[in-house]
């Protein structure tokens, strides 16, 4: 089963918990949801949208292209976008994309503007 949830925290970042296989059948709903993380960030001065991948054991080229474009949609923005707690699947699929160079796909916590750590 696909889910995703939502979570905004104090310090500038919205997550979005995700959690079932991203592929061509479900990426279209995690692009809706990048979508609306970053609306709503454009009204509570978001500074990073952190997408946590740790319940997502499968993700296709069509979940893949879809980070590529919350990572652009998030770039206009002006807001960092990172990919969190990728399993170990997902990540050779980030790396073997290039996406790795592309994304934060660290297991760290992305840092706010303040040089500071983002807590969970």
């Amino acid at each position: 089963m696909f889910n995703i949830s939502t979570v905004s925290l104090d310090s500038g970042t919205i997550v979005l918990c995700v959690t079932g296989e991203v592929d061509m059948a479900t990426a279209p709903e995690l692009l809706t949801a990048t979508r609306a993380a970053l609306a709503e960030g454009g009204r509570r001065s978001v500074r990073w949208l952190r997408v946590d991948l740790a319940g997502v054991p499968f993700l296709d080229s069509s979940g893949a292209h879809t980070l590529i474009a919350s990572r652009e949609e998030a770039g206009r923005r002006g807001v960092g976008l990172a990919v969190a707690n990728p399993q170990p699947h997902v990540q050779r699929v980030l790396q073997l994309m290039g996406l790795d160079d592309l994304i934060d796909t660290s297991s760290h916590r992305p840092s706010d503007a303040a040089g500071g750590t983002v807590q969970l």
